[in-house]
């Protein structure tokens, strides 16, 4: 009779275990497009009409970090995506691009590229 109670038991823990660790994976990915407000650049991404609009915005703690950085560039495998836009404003990408995509965001001072900073694309606002 133990060993039913034991072998019973352990199947049901090992369910609720799996059950667990697959909710865990959907809200984890489910959170990986969000922007984190305390990071100190940020690179989103959104739909539009036509290809994509990308922007860059730094926090407090980026705007010491990155100081006296104006505008930025995004590049993908490489090649920019965006014409070299003013930091906090919205800039046409192309090819399309989406969230979770790995970039490198260029920032730069003076028109010269100060800081090149490998970052994933977050979730940007809806165009409303």
């Amino acid at each position: 009779m133990e060993n039913k109670i034991n072998k019973k038991t352990i199947g049901i823990v090992a369910v609720i275990v799996i059950i667990l660790a697959i909710s865990g994976i959907f809200y984890a990915k489910s959170k990986s497009g969000e922007v984190d407000p305390s990071a100190p650049i940020t690179a989103t991404v959104r739909k539009a009409s036509f290809a994509s609009v990308v922007n860059v915005t730094l926090s407090d703690a980026g705007k010491k970090q990155y100081k006296d950085v104006t505008k930025y560039q995004i590049y993908y495998n490489g090649k920019a995506i965006n014409p070299i836009g003013v930091i906090g404003k919205g800039t046409t990408a192309f090819p399309i691009r989406k969230v979770n995509d790995k970039v490198v965001v260029k920032l730069l001072k003076s028109d010269k590229v100060a800081y090149s900073v490998d970052l994933e694309l977050k979730k940007g606002e809806e165009v409303k």
